[in-house]
This record gives structure tokens, sequence and C-alpha cells, in this order.
């Protein structure tokens, strides 16, 4: 089953498909290099399966019965936390490097002196390669 789907925030993914197993949609995801993260609902109750997906990379699986707004906010939560992992990452070309945590920036290893808007507007152009950026 071929994953191409552009990165998503997360995914919600539930191990009892009909035709195949979760696990093995997770397992090939996380092959494909895919690091959005992943809740798993599941009915099983199979302590080594619910081992095996976190140890494919699921960050999360409540078991049923759970109630859906426990879901929504488990899901919040994965996302608020893998967008302040993107957004703490640093961003380097071959001569600049940005550094978002302590809002420095350097051109060939020299410091660069950049104003708050300055270093965000680096920062959108450097994480955006050459997409159209448009406000």
């Amino acid at each position: 089953m071929p994953y191409t789907a552009p990165p998503y925030d997360a995914a919600i993914l539930d191990l009892t498909l009909p035709g195949i197993d979760g696990l093995d949609i997770l397992r090939e995801w996380r092959d494909k290099g895919r690091h959005e993260p992943v809740l798993i609902l599941t009915a099983r109750d199979a302590l080594n399966q619910r081992v095996e997906g976190l140890r494919l990379g699921a960050d999360g699986l409540p078991v049923q019965p759970f109630a859906l707004i426990e879901v929504a906010a488990r899901l919040e939560a994965l996302i608020r936390r893998a967008r302040t992992a993107r957004a703490a990452a640093n961003c380097a070309t071959a001569r600049v490097i940005l550094d978002p945590n302590r809002l420095t920036a350097s051109l060939d290893g020299e410091s660069l002196a950049l104003k708050p808007k300055e270093f965000a507007l680096l920062e959108l152009l450097m994480r955006n390669g050459r997409a159209r950026i448009a406000a």
C-alpha cells in the first residue's frame, strides 16, 4: 500500500482496518520516512500489540472505550508538540544558520544583527524554499 500523501499535522489510525493491519500501515509509513504524529485507536487489549505500536512510532494508543473529547484533546496535544518541535529546529543553508530558540542568525560563521521582523522574514524565506509566499 503506497503512502504518497503530503505530510499532515497528525494522523489517526485504526488497528482493525478491513484487509490490512494498522500496524503494517504504520510500519510502512515509518519505513518511508514519514514522521507525522500518529494516534492509534484500537479495541484490542493485547499488551504486546500496543507495545509494538508504540515501538513502531505511534504517539498514543487510547484503548476503547474512550471518550471522543479525550481523543480530540490527545490529538491537539500531539499537533501542538509537533509544531513546537518543528519551530524549534535550526534552519540552515550552506552559508546561513538560524537558531529560532535563541533568535540568532549567522552568515559564514559571523553573527548577524537582525531586528525581530528581519529574523522572522529570513526564517520564513529559508523554511519555505522556493515556495510562493503570499500575505
